[in-house]
Parts: structure tokens; sequence; C-alpha cells
């Protein structure tokens, strides 16, 4: 644009300067039929206003010039000379007229055609702007669709790996219902068993006494009431368990730990179970100190103790020992209670405490068991912070371990 205005400048002077070249020639005509005025004051004056026709820039003072010119010559009477020199003139500002149109007509095509540039350079200013709006908001586009790209595949993925643990969940929930299940028939096949023999027993010498009591003596009574008790007791002892399992397993069973002296607990689960223990002459020795304390719920711990005293006494030959003591290592106080009976093989050892591997298993002395003891001391030693550990050797006895939190 800057170009065209400039070659639009050059063009315009050129047609002054024509103009002004034309009118200067006309004037020199002028000055050459009037070589010899009658007076040299009139011949100065028209020669300097035709210096003023002839280098002025401005046509409108160049006609002023030459107006006056025309004054001066009609003075000193030259006719003749100044109609001709009329006639040029008037020729000569037609074609000064007719430049002068012809340059308006070029800068009004010049203004047209700088118009249309300017609307063709703000069209596609425009365009240009519309093109780059239109690229930002594909930018923006394919950025929001790039996210909810990412986001659907996050979405997606944690809806894989939902599934996937339902799946697994699924899959330990379907494996440990059928353990249950398989447990269910075991445990009821065992128990149903070892309910139905004691009961039979009772039943029988029960019979047995009321049709023929007159016919026994002394000792035989004795023998007799003995079974009966020891059956009962056993009948007892597998109810009393199979009630706090199905307790604890139905969460029916509150934990309420408090701060107790193991002393007091062992001492307690002694006496309870000492009436048995006598009956075999078997030697219970409690070295556990008086300030030890635990933090357990003590229904919970009291019912492990008496059934691994109760334990310890079933698989321990008769004249033998069971010995008591504790131990405080690492923050925690270490109950051991030892026996030197049958102990218990490797591969029954592997089994101890898994409920769908339940297995009567009978004492020194014939008593039953069903396993399901040692499988609720577990689960109570567990729900109080703790372990239980077993260790045995078959024909050299056990010794059962726990591990129980102090006091904070």
């Amino acid at each position: 644009m800057r170009k065209d205005k400039f070659i639009f400048s050059i063009l315009l002077l050129l047609g002054v300067n024509l103009l002004f070249a034309q009118n200067e020639t006309a004037l020199d005509s002028i000055h050459h039929s009037y070589k010899k005025p009658k007076t040299d004051t009139a011949r100065n004056l028209i020669h300097t206003n035709w210096s003023k026709t002839s280098y002025n820039a401005n046509p409108d003072s160049s006609l002023a010039s030459t107006n006056k010119v025309l004054q001066q010559s009609k003075r000193i009477n030259y006719t003749k000379e100044i109609s001709r020199s009329e006639r040029a003139i008037t020729l000569k500002l037609k074609d000064y007229m007719t430049i002068y149109n012809q340059l308006q007509d070029q800068n009004e095509k010049k203004n047209y055609f700088l118009n249309e540039l300017k609307a063709k350079e703000a069209k596609l200013h425009y365009e240009q702007q519309q093109k780059d709006l239109e690229l930002k908001r594909d930018a923006i586009r394919r950025r929001w669709l790039r996210i909810g790209v990412a986001l659907g595949i996050i979405f997606l993925i944690s809806q894989l790996v939902l599934i996937s643990k339902n799946l697994k969940k699924q899959k330990e929930l379907n494996k440990r219902l059928k353990e249950m299940n398989s447990t269910k028939d075991k445990f009821f096949s065992i128990i149903s068993h070892d309910l139905k023999s004691p009961f039979n027993s009772i039943l029988g010498f029960s019979e047995l006494l009321n049709d023929n009591i007159e016919e026994f003596k002394q000792d035989e009574l004795k023998k007799i009431t003995t079974s009966i008790y020891e059956s009962a007791k056993s009948a007892y002892d597998l109810l009393e368990q199979l009630l706090a399992w199905t307790a604890f397993q139905s969460e029916k069973i509150e934990y309420k730990p408090e701060s107790i002296s193991i002393k007091v607990i062992v001492a307690e689960n002694i006496k309870m179970v000492n009436s048995s223990a006598e009956q075999k002459q078997i030697q219970i020795t409690d070295n556990t100190p008086d300030s030890q304390l635990v933090f357990v719920d003590q229904n919970m711990l009291n019912t492990v103790v008496r059934n691994l005293l109760t334990n310890a006494i079933k698989f321990t030959y008769r004249g033998g020992r069971i010995d008591i003591s504790s131990t405080i290592k690492n923050h925690m106080l270490f109950l051991s209670i030892k026996d030197n009976g049958q102990g218990i093989s490797a591969i029954k050892l592997k089994e101890l405490f898994n409920e769908g591997a339940l297995n009567s298993t009978k004492g020194t002395n014939n008593e039953s068991g069903t396993g399901l003891g040692l499988i609720l001391c577990k689960e109570f030693i567990e729900k109080n912070k703790g372990k239980l550990k077993v260790e045995s050797e078959e024909g050299k006895g056990s010794n059962f371990i726990i591990s129980l939190p102090f006091p904070s």
C-alpha cells in the first residue's frame, strides 16, 4: 500500500509539472511577442510577473500573475499580441483543466483502490482472526477430549480394579463358605458322635443302677458312678465349648479388656481342673509371679487357660506333671503351659488349628476330645491381640505358649 501511495504521488507531481511547463511555454510566447515595450519600466514589470507565473508552484498564483501581465500589456497598447496571448492562455487553461480532471479521476480511482485494498485487508484480517479463533477452539476441544478420554480410562481402570477386587473377594468368600460348610458337616458329625457316646454311657449305667442297684457291691457302685460322672462331664465340656464357639462366631461375646494379674487367672483355673488332675495323680506347678499384669478380656482368658489345662491333663499319663510359667519379652507376656504327656505328631501338629481338620482324639485314659477347644483358644487369644504357639514332640509332651499384651 505504501508503494501504491508513492507511485501516485510521483504521477501527481509529474502532472502538475507538465501543467506548469505548458503554462510557462504560453507565457514565454507572450514574452517573445513583446520584446520591445515602450518603456523599460513596463518591460521590467511584465518580466517580473512572467517570472512569478513560470516558477510559482501554486496554479492559482500563476493565473493571477498572468492576469497582471495581461493588464500591464493592455496599458502599453499591445492589443493584438494580447488577444493572441489570451487565446493561447485559454487553450492552455483548457489543457490544464483536462489534466486536473484527469488527476482528480486518478485520485478518486486511487482512493477507490485504496478503500478496496483496506476492505480486503480488513476482510483478510477478520478471516485470519476467525481462523485463529477456530484453531484455539479446536485446541480447547482436543484438550477437553484428551481429558475426557483420560478420565474415561481412569474410570474404566478403577471399575476393572474394583471388579477384580470384588471377584477376588467373592472367590475368597466362596472358598471360605465351602470351608465353613465342610467344617460344619465334619463338626456336627464329630459332635453327634462325641455327644452320643457319653450320653449312651450315662443312660446305660443309669439303667443298670435303676434295675439292679441292690445286687452291686460298694466298690462296683463307685466305678459305675465314676463312669457316669466322667461321661456327664465330657458331654458338658463339649456343650460348653460348642456354645462358646457359636457365640464367638455370631459375635455375641462382648470383648471387655482390663488389667488383671496373670497369677489370679492361673490360680482360679487350676482349682477348677484340680479334681481331674488328682484322679490321674498329675502334679500341677504354678511358677507365675504375683506382679505380672496383662490387658485382656478376663472371661476369654479364663476359657483359654481352662481349655489348655484340661487338654494337658487329658493327654498326660498318670503320675505326670504340668508346669506353668511366664516370661516377659518385647513388651509382651508369654504364658507357658507345659506337660510331659504323649505329645502330638508332626502331621497332627500342622492341622491342629484347622477347622476343616477337626478330629476326635482319645486321651491317655481314653478321654474323648474334638479339637474344637484349641480352635476356640486360638480365636480368643487373637481377639485379645495375642498369639498361640505350640511346641510338641510325639512321646515327649507339649508346650502351649500364649503371648498377651501389657496394660498401656
